[in-house]
């Protein structure tokens, strides 16, 4: 039992370590997303997925007429898949 409790504290501890670890880094193994996007909702387009990304932020929708009824043209917009 006490081997026991030795591993899961230790696991803990490396799981603890790494989420500080992740936080000092400041997001360079996983960026936050962008906090600028329009939002899309009540525009009526479908759920089919063909994903784009918009702007220099980056702002990813479902597909193009939901980035449309964000605001966004196809100019400023390109496909996420490719």
């Amino acid at each position: 039992m006490g081997k026991l409790r030795v591993s899961i504290t230790g696991l803990v501890s490396a799981a603890i370590l790494a989420g500080i670890l992740q936080a000092a880094s400041g997001g360079l193994l996983a960026a936050p997303p962008p906090k600028s996007c329009p939002g899309s909702n009540g525009c009526g387009c479908s759920t089919a997925y063909a994903p784009v990304l918009c702007g220099k932020q980056k702002c990813r929708y479902t597909n193009f007429c939901h980035a449309q009824c964000a605001g966004w043209t196809s100019q400023d917009c390109k496909d996420a898949l490719n």
